[in-house]
């Protein structure tokens, strides 16, 4: 029998241009008014603004004693402040509103005797110190969400916390499910024994989970026969009451292909077949060792700006990093909670940059999951799929910063940026190279960017020195079965893994910024270190962007 090829495959980047270029999704929903309560899963159908400022009231970030800070300065171990707890020091717990006069909290733990009559302050504390000031997490009139996102059940306490009792959103998609096949069985009547030459019918109650989860009404149809006519028919029925149809049909290149016929009876058929590239994708295969679900979050500042200079920030947001199937030993395995120090510098710096103003179009990603080990992690020997269609050996599973990067790092060419900055605690060979709490190392495939970055870390105090990106650092990356390996061994450990990202930073300037020695201060405070670089997570890199992009808006 001759096969015969309706349409030539498309790619998926094809498919989806071809959709899109027909078809803007949300705009065939008509929006209805809920209560916030009640719109976890539903998509906003307009920006949503806060009505009050959230905190609305100065709060306390920590327990302790809310003061004036003004009352503290002066004070040292030798001259201590002695404030008088219930009319100079009030005890408050954390989340409680500052007492009137008080504008910071000293931790109880820095009190010697907090059940005493007064408490000693042996060095002064700043204005705000432990406070969450008014309006700290949102400002009355800032938008709270977007038009066009999920409402998350954060996103529902971010909504009732700045007085958004009532919400706008698109009516729930009604979605029509066609199982097709002569052969199948219902699922409703799987508890008896198969005839011979049928199957069991239950991709459609798959598609039902599936549809539902995404925020859709699904409807199951009858099973239809093998024919074009009853397809047709069946069709046309749930179209005239549905919003979409999915049909639960293989779709073939042979000459008895109902699907095409029919879709083909009644419009035109924009794409028969998707040429999809196998593989796990990149983040998903970090991800899929643990019980936590992966998070691609994607911010924007002046989306609707096509006249500004856009540049990408991209950090890494492993939230805890066991080292998956390749495991960390246990010494400071606490410590890999603050794995995800990119991610937060970016998203410090995406908050930053709105109450600023700055005029650019600004993106933040930051692709998070943890990376555990399990009975469904990846493992050495896996080939991973990233985003841009590479294919990935894995050799160690605690080279998963760079994996997930590499999604982002792809996905942030549609943005057609400037420029893509990506921050992340990437490798222990970094500190090896600087120093812990020295530098953090600079690599980039443009000398103007590299120079930019360079000049912000000098005026912001987050100091960076450039790394070279030689090309023997790719042959490093070979590989027998992928187009590169995630690790190239301990040797190049630095170097290696920074060419890696470079694979999937195409088009555009981009700049890698690896801070693993300058996430975390592990020494006591001291008199000659700034009061912002405290023991513990520094938020490097927040202040290094910042100025990067206050010195690209007033460079124009």
């Amino acid at each position: 029998m001759k096969r015969h090829i309706y349409l030539r495959m498309k790619s998926v980047a094809e498919a989806r241009e071809i959709f899109l270029s027909r078809f803007t999704p949300g705009t065939f929903l008509p929006p209805e008014g809920v209560l916030t309560v009640a719109a976890r899963g539903r998509v906003t159908a307009a920006p949503v603004w806060a009505r009050r400022s959230s905190p609305a009231l100065h709060q306390a970030a920590m327990d302790g004693f809310a003061v004036a800070a003004a009352a503290t300065f002066g004070a040292t171990p030798e001259a201590p402040r002695r404030l008088r707890v219930g009319v100079e020091a009030f005890p408050v717990n954390t989340g409680h509103v500052m007492p009137p006069g008080t504008d910071a909290v000293i931790m109880v733990e820095q009190i010697p005797d907090p059940e005493a009559e007064t408490i000693t302050v042996e060095a002064p504390i700043f204005p705000w110190h432990n406070v969450r000031r008014v309006g700290e997490d949102l400002v009355a009139g800032e938008m709270v969400l977007p038009e066009g996102v999920r409402i998350t059940p954060w996103g529902q306490g971010a909504l009732l916390a700045a007085g958004v009792t009532r919400v706008q959103v698109r009516r729930r998609p009604r979605v029509v499910i066609i199982p097709t096949g002569s052969e199948l069985i219902p699922a409703s009547e799987l508890d008896r024994d198969l005839p011979p030459g049928r199957l069991p019918e239950f991709n459609s109650v798959m598609l039902s989970g599936l549809v539902a989860e995404a925020g859709g009404v699904p409807e199951v149809a009858p099973i239809c026969p093998d024919d074009t006519a009853s397809l047709v028919a069946a069709l046309q029925e749930a179209l005239s009451r549905a919003d979409m149809v999915l049909i639960n049909a293989g779709s073939s290149a042979g000459t008895e292909d109902y699907t095409y016929q029919a879709v083909a009876a009644l419009g035109e058929v924009l794409v028969h077949g998707v040429a999809m590239m196998p593989g796990k994708p990149t983040l998903l295969g970090v991800a899929q060792g643990s019980e936590e679900p992966a998070v691609f979050i994607v911010l924007e500042y002046n989306p609707d700006r096509p006249d500004l200079d856009t540049v990408v920030l991209v950090g890494k947001g492993i939230t805890f990093d066991s080292g998956g199937i390749s495991l960390k030993q246990a010494d400071n395995l606490d410590r890999m909670r603050g794995d995800m120090a990119g991610g937060a510098a970016v998203l410090a710096a995406m908050q930053a940059i709105g109450r600023l103003g700055l005029p650019l179009h600004v993106v933040g990603l930051v692709p998070a999951t943890e990376n555990m080990p399990g009975g469904y992690a990846y493992k050495p020997g896996d080939v991973l799929t990233a985003m841009n269609g590479k294919t990935i050996e894995i050799i160690s599973t605690d080279a998963e910063g760079r994996l997930i990067l590499a999604d982002a790092l792809a996905y942030a060419r549609r943005f057609e940026p400037k420029a893509v900055v990506d921050i992340a605690t990437l490798t222990g060979a970094c500190v090896v190279a600087l120093g812990q709490g020295v530098a953090a190392g600079l690599f980039s495939n443009d000398e103007g960017l590299l120079t930019r970055l360079q000049a912000a870390g000098n005026a912001g105090g987050e100091r960076v020195w450039p790394l070279p990106l030689y090309d023997e650092y790719l042959e490093k990356l070979e590989s027998l079965t992928a187009d590169v390996v995630n690790s190239a061994g301990r040797n190049s450990g630095v170097g290696s893994s920074a060419m890696f990202l470079k694979q999937f930073a195409e088009g555009y300037p981009w700049a890698h910024l690896d801070i693993a020695g300058m996430s975390f201060e592990e020494r006591p405070d001291t008199p000659k270190r700034p009061p912002y670089l405290r023991k513990g997570g520094t938020g490097f890199g927040v202040r290094l962007l910042i100025q990067f992009l206050r010195d690209w808006a007033a460079a124009g």
